[in-house]
């Protein structure tokens, strides 16, 4: 009887590729090796075409049957990420690699992380997870700031009693992420901040005596002066730029009473804990996450309902971006517009923004029915669009429409 799998993580960069499950009845997840021996958990980012046997490869073999051939691989960043059928090969590849090694089927949410999370490479995980088979229930996609979320809140209290600070290097970039909870509401709210530091410290810059002692002089600077501006218990670095040797300097000074943790699978266990979340949904919403990908307020449409004052809610704070927004149709009373309540998640501040309509049927009191529809343009930006419908037999719909997009941070005044 094969072993059922209730998370599966998957985080994919343009160099390599990391995998982490739990299987039914575990709660912490594991991470995948295509070679337990040689506990090899980086799967190279390349995708390869033999042509001779019409077959399709990925991770080592990829390059190992590109070197053979003497032909180039897929790329991840450059021929894989905005490709869905290429994306769907190489999913499809690991999924079923980890399938067979573990003996093991999918019960649960695959979780799949990302560097960033911008439009088009997002739409391609999703569309080559749905060709694989895979509905919306069963699958998510979440960026590396989210990832370090998960894997933060799901380690042992004392390690993030107060800011976590997170150092990722690798040939790609150096980037600075730092984890804040606001506490005394329930539920709190968690920020992450970001900086990219990728200019002042890159990866070739270590590989002369005089670039490592320069590095770390940088990496020391910036560590010094975030652990002077905020009160951090642990730091975690991450990325195969931190196993070259320079930035002892920089790490004596991280280690100075507090706990520093160096390792590769960081995200890939942070989206598997996400994938967990979304499996067992009966699991209490205890934090409404702030960070790149999440929307930053609570979008409601006040209404009266049989003499009664109530919110209709169109999205939630917290919500992936993407997956946010709602649908709702409502009889406007004497009124020439909608207002909608947009409450912030930081300081619980409510805002209203009118959406007139001037310009549609003019019809006596309560004979106007509109279907008003949100969706968001990015993490910060929605779109309101507010349709016509008419009032049955009385009124024909003349197919009059609104559409505004709402730039929330504007309207909080951080535009």
């Amino acid at each position: 009887m094969s072993k059922a799998i209730h998370a599966l993580g998957i985080d994919m960069t343009d160099e390599y590729a990391q995998i982490s499950y739990i299987l039914s009845g575990e709660t912490e997840p594991v991470s995948f090796t295509v070679n337990p021996e040689e506990k090899s958990y980086l799967i190279p980012a390349s995708l390869y075409y033999r042509k001779e046997n019409d077959t399709w490869y990925a991770g080592y073999e990829a390059v190992f049957n590109s070197e053979t051939d003497k032909r180039e691989a897929y790329a991840f960043d450059r021929d894989i990420k905005y490709d869905k059928d290429k994306m769907t090969k190489y999913l499809g590849l690991l999924i079923k690699l980890l399938k067979e090694s573990l003996d093991a089927c999918i019960e649960g949410v695959i979780c799949v992380s990302e560097e960033d999370d911008d439009l088009e490479s997002t739409g391609c995980i999703y569309g080559a997870m749905k060709n694989l088979g895979y509905d919306d229930e069963h699958m998510r996609v979440i960026n590396h700031d989210e990832a370090f979320i998960y894997y933060t809140i799901n380690q042992k209290r004392e390690l993030w009693v107060n800011d976590v600070m997170l150092f990722d290097f690798t040939k790609k970039h150096f980037k600075y992420r730092r984890f804040h909870e606001t506490k005394g509401r329930t539920p709190s709210v968690i920020e992450v901040s970001c900086e990219d530091y990728s200019e002042d410290i890159h990866y070739s810059l270590i590989d002369t005596e005089f670039g490592r002692l320069k590095a770390d002089r940088l990496f020391t600077d910036i560590a010094l002066r975030e652990l002077k501006s905020h009160i951090v218990c642990t730091t975690f670095l991450t990325g195969s730029g931190f196993y070259r040797e320079w930035g002892e300097e920089a790490i004596q000074k991280l280690c100075e009473r507090r706990k520093v943790f160096k390792g590769y699978n960081l995200y890939v266990k942070g989206a598997c804990f996400a994938a967990l979340k979304k499996y067992d949904n009966t699991m209490p919403k205890k934090h409404i996450f702030q960070c790149k990908g999440r929307t930053i307020a609570d979008v409601g449409l006040p209404i009266s309902n049989q003499g009664k004052d109530m919110v209709i809610a169109l999205s939630q704070s917290g919500t992936n971006w993407y997956e946010a927004g709602a649908e709702a149709e409502c009889i406007v009373d004497d009124a020439d517009g909608i207002n909608l309540v947009i409450v912030s998640a930081r300081d619980g501040h409510s805002y209203y923004k009118f959406i007139s309509l001037k310009d549609f049927p003019e019809r006596p009191n309560k004979t106007t029915r509109v279907k008003i529809t949100l969706g968001y343009k990015n993490d910060t930006d929605f779109e309101i669009i507010v349709k016509d419908m008419g009032f049955g037999e009385l009124f024909k719909a003349l197919g009059k429409t609104v559409r505004e997009t709402v730039c929330i941070r504007e309207l909080f005044g951080e535009g």
